[in-house]
């Protein structure tokens, strides 16, 4: 039926805390800062336990830090060979960084030393520009210096400490940023934020402090923690004197505040790239360098992000609710709801209907509005049921939305569209030949008002084009009693089969579908749900017309039917609806030109070629190869060379017309049968190396009535169990210069020619294996049909079983030969495994040939009353009642041994191989093994 759309959003408001909840809120901001709040995240830590002093401080952190030192003198910037940065041993296995201006052999000027990192290493959801992340950011740290007196400040020659919180370059001496700095408050050492412009040798501008909270010895640690909140551009800083020299406190639970909640954006905006550490010092020696350093300890980095309540939905728009008028309500659809951080559970996410559309949660009770419960900050999957309310009069019912609302989270919608049609009419064709498909009067009934549920059907046994066809919904589309119907439009249009009861795309036995026009393409669409049933014709040309399915084996073309596309055609079956279109056993698809059917890029396909159904390739271009899998597959053209650098798998190849060379790179499957008719030509001649593997599971043949040229890069595999038989008919040509060595290898039969007539097997050039079963017809002498290969072609015979078989008319005379197997300028090698003649033959080896002779005296096994040979292992014992001349012949000719029986048996002993023992008239063959 016609497509419905819908909308689906949602929407959510405040979530309000319980009195329960809200104590323990109290409670919990009464222990901790409002910027620790659970769900932070922590974006870099480091607390330099590396494990060995490293000077200079080395690598690390988390994630891993790349860490640089950089010292200037005070005036000139010059870079100082005496100071440097380490870890050190605090206690146990704890170490801190230290910035140390001096060395225990270098003094070292009045200047800075600083260590710096990039901020480019924070990890997610850190944002280098501190105003654009998405919550409150906090530094937590230890710092000290182990200078007695209190530290004087930033100038030349003083003495203080920092730790950068953000600056926009790594030279602290010329950037911008946020520090906290340890100098001089009212007598001793205290903690402050503060910003800086131009580098921290210029006097810092205080955001915060100095603290009243002095420390109690200047060389104590003292634990900070500084948060910066984006939303307002609110600073915080919380200061802990450890009282010790030695022994830090943990930072993130520093809890005293000091001073007041200050506002500052000066740099907020900026873009930062680096944090680091900063000594202010004087000139320094060599022997007071551990009197002057600074230390710092365990910096870590959060964010705590601010999670906003979120509802989801798995589809924004429901379409397609119908039904007939008095038959409601509409089948449900539905959609998934679905929230993230939602505040104010236990609670319930409110899910309303609209004025014609209720919902339900399991699909049975429908209502205006449910509710969907949940008990945490997530909701889980749920599946929420939609359906057109029954009542209805015939009418659309388009653009109404749900919603969904709760949990603090924005409302959701999802927008319905649908239908109430009243009940189908079936409309015939009457119109004339070139008749207007809008004409009312051409349909009977008169079609005054055209509905989607409309069922079109064109049945009166004639050829007719129609003209003007719109884009236009039906339910039903009918060609039936051998109706041939030919659609023409004056611009594009879509013709949509909505589907009803049945069958709803029909075009039945006997009968044919036409779209030839060169322009305005037509496509017929089936919506979701509608079948379609292809048993007649239908012909697709010069132009990009379509027939889709959105469903798997939506479109089904039966057994007797075809489909036929001609040039300037698209993909007639679209691109985007994988295994839409089945080709049953039985049906065809004649291609002449256009693009290929399988539209989706490979291994995919739009098309389902099932086993027994054709492809016929009738195009001068060539078809779809690579990656693809096709039925049965004829070619019927005159002289066309295609192939593919990739797999390509088929059932039955049948070469109808034309000389077809193939250029197949790679792994060529055959699971069914090979035929050459008479007068075409098949070539295998790929340009580099390629196989054709016969991989079926039942017997497989190559029947070659014409021509076949195996090329000399391709090579023949047989990986199917059962066997192959090769036939090369009457009159039929062979030649191979490539290897069809696995060919017989596998359980094959080789039938090198036809019944009456020479088959002539020109293997010029070839390493041919006739490992198999080689069967053979002797009809007459002058017609015998041999394998021969020359050129200095090699035969291997190596495990052949050769069987010859004999017309019952033909009689044979004494002492005739046949040539079985000749190479006639190489050679043939190798034992024949088995062999089975017809009576009275054996075989004749040579180094070129195997031939076989018949003998009238090999029928006689017996003579008068005694039997005249026995073989007892290597041994044959000569027996005889008179006096016989005897003789012992190899096969080849060779005399072995001579004599004469005297009424007495004669014990003979030979070596292996094949013998013809005569004693008397009577001749016998005999085998040592």
């Amino acid at each position: 039926m016609k497509n419905l759309n819908t909308h689906l959003s949602k929407k959510a408001k405040s979530s309000i805390w319980t009195n329960r909840y809200f104590g323990y809120v109290i409670l919990l901001f009464s222990l901790i800062p409002i910027s620790s709040v659970i769900g932070q995240t922590t974006v870099f830590t480091d607390d330099f336990n590396r494990g060995a002093v490293v000077i200079p401080l080395g690598n690390g952190g988390t994630p891993s830090m790349t860490y640089t030192t950089a010292t200037t003198s005070t005036g000139t910037g010059v870079l100082s060979t005496g100071a440097y940065s380490r870890s050190q041993q605090l206690s146990g296995s704890d170490y801190v960084a230290n910035i140390v201006p001096a060395n225990s052999t270098a003094s070292q000027t009045a200047g800075r030393t600083f260590i710096t990192a990039p901020l480019s290493t924070y990890s997610s959801p850190f944002v280098s520009t501190l105003s654009s992340n998405t919550g409150p950011i906090t530094w937590t740290f230890n710092m000290r210096t182990n200078r007695t007196t209190a530290l004087s400040g930033f100038a030349g020659s003083a003495y203080a400490a920092a730790v950068v919180l953000a600056a926009t370059s790594s030279d602290f001496m010329t950037a911008n940023g946020y520090a906290v700095v340890e100098a001089k408050g009212t007598t001793r050492n205290a903690i402050s934020l503060v910003r800086f412009a131009g580098g921290l040798g210029a006097t810092p501008t205080t955001i915060i402090g100095p603290s009243t909270d002095l420390a109690t010895n200047n060389v104590n640690f003292f634990s900070v923690k500084v948060v910066y909140t984006p939303a307002t551009n609110t600073w915080q800083l919380y200061v802990r004197d450890d009282a010790s020299a030695t022994v830090k406190g943990d930072p993130t639970t520093t809890a005293t505040q000091v001073g007041s909640d200050m506002t500052d954006n000066t740099y907020t905006g900026s873009t930062m790239t680096h944090f680091g550490f900063f000594l202010n010092h004087s000139t320094l020696s060599a022997a007071n360098i551990t009197s002057n350093m600074g230390v710092f300890d365990d910096f870590k980095v959060t964010v705590n992000p601010v999670l906003t309540p979120s509802l989801s939905i798995s589809s924004s728009t429901l379409t397609g609710f119908t039904y007939i008028t008095g038959s409601g309500p509409s089948a449900s659809q539905t959609y998934n709801l679905s929230g993230l951080n939602l505040t104010g559970y236990p609670g319930n996410i409110a899910v309303t209907g609209s004025a014609n559309y209720e919902v339900s949660t399991d699909n049975f009770s429908f209502s205006s509005s449910v509710n969907v419960a949940y008990t945490s900050a997530t909701l889980s999957s749920t599946p929420i049921y939609v359906r057109l309310k029954a009542g209805l009069g015939a009418a659309n019912y388009d653009s109404e939305t749900l919603g969904a609302s709760g949990g603090g989270a924005t409302a959701s919608i999802v927008t319905c569209s649908g239908l109430v049609v009243n009940p189908p009419t079936t409309y015939t064709w009457q119109g004339a030949d070139l008749g207007d498909w809008t004409v009312d009067a051409n349909w009977t009934p008169t079609r005054t008002s055209p509905a989607i549920n409309d069922i079109l059907q064109f049945t009166d046994g004639t050829t007719k084009a129609i003209t003007n066809v719109p884009t236009q919904t039906i339910a039903q589309m009918v060609v039936s009693n051998n109706t041939t119907v030919e659609l023409q439009s004056s611009a594009s249009a879509v013709l949509t089969i909505a589907g009803s009861t049945g069958v709803d795309f029909d075009v039945q036995s006997g009968s044919s579908l036409k779209i030839i026009q060169a322009t305005n393409t037509i496509a017929i669409s089936l919506n979701t749900g509608a079948t379609g049933s292809v048993a007649g014709n239908i012909t697709f040309t010069t132009a990009a017309h379509t027939l889709t399915s959105p469903d798997a084996s939506g479109i089904t073309f039966q057994s007797g039917s075809t489909f036929n596309e001609a040039a300037g055609c698209g993909n007639p079956f679209g691109t985007t609806n994988l295994n839409s279109v089945d080709f049953a056993n039985g049906s065809r698809f004649i291609y002449q030109g256009g693009s290929n059917p399988f539209g989706a890029t490979a291994p995919n396909s739009v098309v389902i070629w099932s086993t027994g159904s054709t492809f016929v390739h009738q195009s001068s271009g060539n078809p779809a190869l690579a990656n693809r899998t096709y039925a049965n597959f004829e070619l019927d053209q005159t002289g066309v060379n295609f192939g593919s650098a990739s797999p390509v798998t088929m059932d039955n190849l049948t070469v109808i017309s034309g000389n077809w060379g193939m250029n197949f790179r790679a792994d060529f499957n055959i699971k069914g049968n090979v035929n050459v008719a008479s007068g075409a030509t098949l070539r295998f001649e790929p340009t580099s190396a390629g196989t054709v593997i016969f991989s079926g599971s039942s017997p497989q043949a190559f029947t070659n009535n014409g021509t076949f040229i195996n090329g000399s890069f391709s090579t023949f595999s047989v990986t199917n169990a059962s066997p192959l038989v090769f036939n090369n008919n009457s009159g039929a040509a062979l030649s191979s210069s490539g290897s069809i060595a696995a060919t017989l290898n596998n359980l094959g039969t080789l039938y090198p020619g036809g019944n009456a007539v020479v088959g002539t097997f020109d293997l010029t050039g070839s390493s041919i294996n006739l490992g198999g079963t080689l069967s053979m017809d002797v009809t007459n002498l002058s017609t015998f049909d041999q394998v021969t290969a020359s050129s200095a072609s090699t035969l291997d015979v190596t495990g052949l079983a050769l069987n010859v078989s004999q017309d019952p008319a033909f009689i044979p005379v004494d002492k005739d030969s046949v040539i079985l197997i000749t190479a006639t300028s190489g050679t043939v090698t190798g034992p024949v495994a088995s062999y089975t003649l017809p009576s009275g033959w054996y075989l004749v080896y040579s180094p070129n040939r195997i031939s076989m002779k018949f003998d009238l005296a090999t029928t006689l096994s017996e003579k008068k009353k005694d039997r005249w040979i026995a073989v007892s292992g290597k041994d044959v014992i000569l027996k005889s009642d008179l006096d016989q001349p005897f003789m012992v012949n190899l096969i080849t000719g060779q005399t072995v041994k001579t004599g004469v029986l005297r009424s007495e048996n004669q014990r003979i002993t030979l070596s292996n191989g094949l013998y013809i023992v005569s004693v008397g008239n009577q001749k016998m063959k005999v085998v040592i093994k």
